[in-house]
């Protein structure tokens, strides 16, 4: 069946290009990572960070040359749908692998948080597994259906997409879920100012700004992680669901591992800030003249860079310990 282009080629395209922007947004953001963080363990800075660039440099340029395909390659041709390219047939799998590696650095926070038994971490883990390789498994099917009949793909295959997004949500709700859950537990048990402003931020990088503000968190954080990427898997399912051969559903699909790596990015990069909150609970208190004392000012004040020096990345790295790092940071 010959597909209407005015109904189909224009959503691929917008969400080819809005992956494209949100390709630049995370190279800017892995290059702020790498001058702000230069002493991160390797395997964080070269395996973790480098390598999701890497995989979404290979996911951003098949999506290119699928559009560079339809639009120029094939233009005015009405039968440019009717097969997939390998390139465009390789998405899947780049997608898994993008997803995988930010859900997997989400899930180790939350095994830091949590200590033994692991069993979030584990269910999280076996999760990730089934969904890579229902990745894997569409790549194989459009290399070997779709690349000769995109309706006999989409219609035979219908129920591995679907598993795939429904994978993709319920990690990501697991996720968010655990997260707050194990930051509000560590929360409830602290009166020190600092830690918990700082636990709201991270609270609000789990669940984002409208379920932190119905908690009455005082964050100011505009960023959002596992809560954005649900929704955009979710509205890549309903768009599929509602009507496969409207391709709606491939914009989404287009810009959701970015979303995946950006979350990833923004949540190292968020380090920053609670290092300037940190230096900023101290700078007040080297303000205060405490009863009982004689000190001035000033000379609290040269004991400043002995306390800021302390990595405020630990915070986020050692998990339930992040409450025993920030105790020198203030007083009740």
């Amino acid at each position: 069946m010959i597909k209407k282009v005015d109904s189909t080629l224009g959503f691929p395209e917008i969400g080819v290009l809005l992956s494209g922007v949100l390709f630049g947004i995370f190279t800017m953001q892995v290059y702020i990572y790498h001058r702000n963080f230069p002493k991160d363990p390797r395997w964080m800075k070269f395996g973790l960070v480098d390598g999701m660039w890497l995989l979404e440099l290979a996911h951003t340029i098949c999506e290119f040359y699928g559009l560079y395909y339809l639009t120029v390659s094939r233009y005015g041709d009405p039968t440019v749908f009717l097969a997939f390219t390998p390139e465009v047939a390789a998405l899947p799998f780049f997608d898994g692998l993008i997803a995988m590696l930010a859900q997997g650095f989400f899930t180790h926070r939350i095994a830091k948080f949590a200590g033994p038994p692991y069993i979030v971490p584990i269910v999280c883990s076996i999760l990730m597994i089934c969904q890579m390789v229902a990745s894997i498994g569409l790549t194989t099917a459009a290399t070997l259906v779709a690349e000769k009949n995109t309706e006999q793909f989409l219609h035979q295959w219908k129920w591995l997409i679907v598993t795939a997004t429904v994978l993709h949500v319920t990690i990501d709700v697991i996720v968010s879920t655990a997260l707050v859950y194990y930051l509000v537990k560590n929360r409830s048990n602290t009166t020190y100012r600092s830690t918990l402003a700082i636990a709201d931020k991270l609270i609000q990088w789990a669940i984002g700004n409208v379920l932190a503000y119905f908690l009455k968190l005082n964050t100011e954080i505009t960023s959002e992680t596992g809560v954005v990427t649900s929704f955009v898997s979710i509205l890549l399912m309903i768009s599929f669901l509602l009507n496969v051969n409207n391709y709606l559903w491939l914009a989404f699909y287009a810009i959701l591992p970015k979303f995946f790596s950006n979350a990833m990015l923004a949540n190292l990069n968020s380090r920053m800030r609670f290092r300037d909150m940190q230096t900023t609970v101290v700078t007040e208190m080297a303000t205060i003249q405490f009863p009982g004392t004689t000190a001035q000012p000033s000379e609290l004040q040269m004991d400043l860079p002995a306390i800021t020096s302390a990595p405020s990345e630990s915070m986020i790295e050692e998990g339930p310990q992040f409450e025993v790092k920030a105790l020198p940071l203030s007083l009740a």
